[in-house]
């Protein structure tokens, strides 16, 4: 049995006890053979450690136990493990506390970062506090940083000089200690850009054409570059460093040299890849990406190369190391302090001895500001070991794996497990422009070792059908299809976000678990349109956009990521309706309408509703099918489509002004009435008395919910969402499998509605009563005159053999309108044929409605 910080030997040939729940977790895989074999086949002392103060959140946290993981197994323990246990990390070590203490404290070998690419790592700045003590150092335990720095230099000779250059330059416009040194005066005589620069002046004066103005503008600037290597005794006042700053020729020969150390820098991070072997490569992998033409793009893990703003990550962590270590000694031995820091570091002890440093993004808690403590600012505590194991563990996230499985990734992409910005699933975005993407950390409570972790790493699979995903969304139908490498069991999803400012912090966006969905497939008919919308609302000044395709993306992360009711899967088609109704006005049509659906969404979203099976009457509503294909869907009534009702109809890249659309979706109980009107009208134009409205196999409104509808007992916006939605669907390829099974009631409307309903069919009930429709009905309802309509539908029936059981019927004008509205919904014959043996018998008398 393994026990924190204890000492276990395996009961057997390599197979560990397993006499606790703990050790379930804490078993080695089946097909490893040797786990607790020592030297000669003997058993192995394993220790298992419970590290508090690891935790997938914050970020720094997280890296701090990838970061032990691959220290104790790079230099202590090749065997030692490591895995998550709810919020903590756990690490099987042959190593003991006190000797995993020790270890860092005594033989840890700082890995070399070093971003000789960035200003702030230390080469540019004589005597820097972070690099020139690991520079001089003798220490064995710092020998890898010493050959890492002198990689660096042997590239940044011309470098060098040409940011000495531009510092002696702008040297010359301080006013106070920081003015231009002899030292720097030299520098400048001597320097190629100043050189270059007078000597193009001074041809240029020599050309004959000049104009005397042009003439005038060069002398003077000759005579301020001139002036840049002028002895002087004193500096200058700040009127006189303000003009210098200003003047034509400091700012022509500041813009020359700027433009060397660019070109020079340009070549720099290829030719370091190039030339750079050992862990300082290693480093230089996790930092910076090159495409194919040999650009470098930042993996927002690291910032921009290692730094963030002004802040230099290898810099800051070399301090973190001298503040740990005599740097200076023979040994390199810890300082008084550091013992108690590791102990908070590893075991989450207490400890006074923290210090005000910057932490960066990666834990944002840290960062200090305003109102993040009490009283109004707080500064910037952090632990010294924190830092250190963080930035270790960020070396295995190395850019190269991913960029060759995917060259046409996302740029910020080509980190392992990093997607495209995307404010799906979180509150409070902010700017999605301004984000660097996000990165979901994998998490997995089996133990591995770090050649297992870092094969992990390397694959970096979150794969969609053949290729990575490369936004949140893709990555979480991914994960719900179990496309994701194996033995992961979650992701602590991180948004690298602008806050505070500009600042960018790594934020916590929650856990997403990985299970299968049976029904995640569905997502991919959606799946182009919500791309187009997402590029639509990124480049888009419409808010009411914007904030659509938001509800839409959370709409579908969230079915993705948590439970599959159907309320989930109808809030995404509901979503959908909203941007539908808003591309109605004319914003966003360049998505185009809602894409063809599968009949499968039905199952997903089926619940016993009286809202879920009108939605289905009406969406499936067309003038005819014709073996089992829709003719002339409802659809057209509510956007102006092509035939086929797929692509918006569109000139001068408008929506036309179609006569056809006459339900706008602002009052759903005037746009249904509206359709029936319409229907009615067009079949009279053909010569018709019919109401064009029939409904696919099995999809005919019912009598308990039409009873439902009249009475007002339903959500008019929740059914006409969903109707619209399932207009999208391929009816042509409808199977009514797909129904759930529910059961009818005995409601019935009252036999004015009913005798209302049966003048508006789409067929005749039976050989012998063929009813035909009359287009006055729908008009007088609409207006209120519910007597004039009754009248008409009793003497229709009546011409039948229909004789209904009232001699009159009325109604105040809302409920007319509502019955108006009611008759949009088709229903089946047999439906039809109920309602006309309920009005057969005539002894009821007066009926008021």
């Amino acid at each position: 049995m393994y026990r924190a910080a204890g000492a276990v030997r395996p009961s057997g040939a390599g197979v560990p006890r397993s006499d606790s729940a703990g050790s379930r977790r804490a078993g080695f895989p089946a097909d490893d053979k040797r786990p607790g074999l020592g030297c000669g086949g003997q058993p192995m002392t394993r220790h298992l450690h419970i590290l508090k103060g690891c935790a997938p959140a914050p970020l720094a946290n997280y890296l701090k136990a990838l970061g032990i993981l691959r220290l104790v197994g790079e230099q202590a323990d090749p065997q030692a493990r490591g895995w998550w246990d709810g919020e903590r990390f756990c690490l099987l070590t042959k190593l003991s506390k006190e000797e995993l203490e020790t270890f860092f404290l005594e033989r840890y070998e700082p890995t070399p970062l070093l971003s000789p690419w960035n200003k702030g790592c230390g080469f540019f700045k004589a005597n820097d506090p972070g690099l020139y003590p690991l520079e001089n150092s003798r220490a064995i335990r710092f020998r890898r940083f010493r050959d890492g720095i002198v990689a660096g230099r042997r590239l940044l000779d011309e470098i060098s000089r040409a940011d000495a250059a531009i510092r002696a330059i702008k040297a010359r416009t301080k006013t106070n200690k920081s003015f231009q040194s002899e030292e720097q005066r030299q520098l400048l005589e001597s320097d190629s850009s100043y050189l270059a620069t007078l000597q193009k002046m001074r041809e240029q004066l020599k050309k004959p054409d000049l104009k005397d103005k042009e003439r005038v503008e060069l002398e003077d600037d000759i005579r301020t570059i001139e002036s840049l290597t002028r002895k002087v005794s004193k500096p200058p006042t700040k009127t006189e460093a303000q003009s210098l700053k200003s003047s034509g020729g400091y700012k022509k020969l500041l813009a020359v040299a700027e433009r060397r150390f660019k070109a020079l820098k340009a070549t720099l991070i290829p030719d370091c890849r190039r030339n750079w072997r050992g862990p300082h490569a290693e480093w230089l992998s996790a930092a910076v990406a090159l495409d194919e033409g040999g650009n470098p793009e930042w993996p927002s893990l690291l910032g921009t190369g290692g730094n963030d703003g002004n802040l230099d990550f290898t810099n800051n962590f070399m301090q973190q190391i001298g503040a740990l270590f005599d740097v200076c000694s023979d040994t390199g031995q810890p300082r008084e302090t550091a013992r108690s820091l590791l102990s908070n570091a590893l075991w989450s002890a207490p400890v006074n001895h923290l210090e005000s440093a910057a932490i960066g993004q990666f834990q944002p808690g840290s960062a200090g500001g305003a109102n993040s403590s009490t009283g109004f600012e707080d500064g910037n505590l952090i632990n010294a070991w924190d830092f250190v194991l963080m930035m270790e563990g960020a070396v295995l996230f190395t850019s190269r794996a991913t960029r060759r499985l995917d060259p046409n990734a996302f740029s910020k992409a080509s980190a392992p497990f990093a997607v495209r910005p995307h404010a799906a699933g979180f509150a409070t975005p902010g700017n999605e422009k301004a984000q660097r993407g996000e990165q979901w950390m994998p998490l997995w409570s089996q133990p591995v070792t770090l050649s297992d972790l870092a094969t992990l790493l390397g694959e970096a699979r979150i794969q969609l059908d053949r290729q990575p995903a490369n936004r949140p969304i893709d990555a979480a139908r991914a994960i719900s299809r179990l496309g994701v490498a194996r033995g992961i069991e979650s992701f602590a999803r991180y948004g690298y976000l602008e806050r505070n400012g500009q600042s960018t912090l790594a934020v916590p966006l929650g856990r997403v678990q990985v299970r299968h969905h049976p029904r995640a497939y569905l997502i991919d008919d959606l799946a182009a349109w919500m791309d187009r919308l997402q590029r639509l609302s990124r480049d888009s000044s419409a808010a009411r956009l914007v904030q659509a395709e938001r509800r839409l993306a959370d709409a579908v992360f969230a079915t993705l990521t948590r439970d599959y009711t159907p309320d989930r899967w109808q809030a995404i088609l509901l979503a959908a309706a909203d941007i539908e109704a808003l591309q109605a006005t004319g914003t966003g049509i360049d998505a185009g309408p809602i894409p063809p659906l599968r009949p499968e969404w039905v199952s997903a979203v089926a619940e016993d509703s009286a809202e879920f099976r009108l939605a289905l009457a009406l969406g499936s509503a067309a003038a005819i099918y014709f073996k089992d294909k829709p003719s002339d869907p409802i659809r057209h009534h509510f956007l102006p489509l092509e035939p086929g009702a797929r692509r918006f109809k569109t000139a001068d890249k408008r929506l036309v002004n179609d006569p056809r659309v006459v339900a706008s979706g602002r009052d759903p109980l005037r746009g249904l009435a509206a359709i029936v009107e319409r229907r009615l009208i067009e079949a009279s134009q053909q010569g018709q008395r019919r109401s064009r409205l029939v409904a696919a196999a099995g999809c005919g409104a019912r009598f308990g919910d039409l009873t439902q509808f009249l009475s007002g007992a339903v959500d008019l916006n929740r059914l006409f969402g969903l109707a619209r939605a399932f207009m999208a669907l391929r009816w042509d390829n409808w199977n009514r499998d797909v129904l759930p099974v529910s059961h009818p009631t005995d409601e019935r409307p009252e036999e004015c509605w009913l005798a209302l309903r049966l003048c508006c069919l789409p067929l005749s009930i039976d050989e012998m009563h063929d009813i035909p429709a009359d287009e006055r009905i729908a008009r007088l309802l609409v207006s209120g005159d519910a007597a004039r309509a009754i009248e008409i539908a009793r003497q229709r029936l009546r011409s039948v053999g229909i004789r209904p059981p009232m001699y009159a019927g009325t109604t105040d004008p809302a409920t007319a309108r509502r019955w108006a509205a009611a008759l949009a919904f088709p229903i089946h014959r047999g439906t039809a044929h109920r309602a006309m043996v309920q009005l057969a018998p005539s002894k009821k008398g007066l009926l008021h409605a």
